[in-house]
């Protein structure tokens, strides 16, 4: 696959609607909330949302020659974190049952079309008095970005 010319921008778009159009008929649901507040008030965060953000930038060699016609190929870090309820009286059940949602997210990330690679779950984590899971996993997207209009 050519690495193709893409925005910052549509990178993180073309991620969220990965997630979206595969997992919409299961409930999930991006947040209005932004990645970097994302859950924000655990009381008002819902079962199977989620947040994308782009963390940053960075030229993906150091050896490539930069010209303005071409651009730079980069690798931007992708970051995508999701909330699963969680029962006081089924913590055990429903943390096995969020394992098996962040399998899914995985899934449908790897939909969108964009050159990925899984850099891991950098977080996994009960919090909320132990009634929210909240996970955060991480890609590298490999994309080329313009250096001149």
């Amino acid at each position: 696959m050519p690495i193709t010319p893409q925005t910052v921008a549509t990178v993180r778009a073309r991620i969220s609607t990965a997630i979206s159009t595969a997992l919409a008929g299961a409930g999930w649901r991006e947040s209005r909330v932004v990645f970097d507040l994302f859950p924000g008030d655990t009381r008002q965060i819902v079962h199977k949302s989620y947040a994308v953000g782009v963390t940053s930038t960075a030229p993906a060699t150091t050896n490539e020659r930069q010209t303005p016609h071409r651009g730079s190929v980069v690798q931007t870090r992708v970051a995508v974190r999701f909330c699963a309820r969680v029962r006081a009286d089924a913590q055990v059940s429903d943390y096995a049952a969020a394992l098996v949602l962040e399998a899914d997210l995985l899934e449908a990330i790897k939909t969108a079309v964009v050159m990925l690679t899984y850099r891991g779950t950098t977080q996994r984590t009960v919090t909320g008095d132990g009634t929210l899971f909240l996970c955060e996993v991480e890609w590298s997207a490999l994309h080329r970005i313009a250096l001149s209009t």
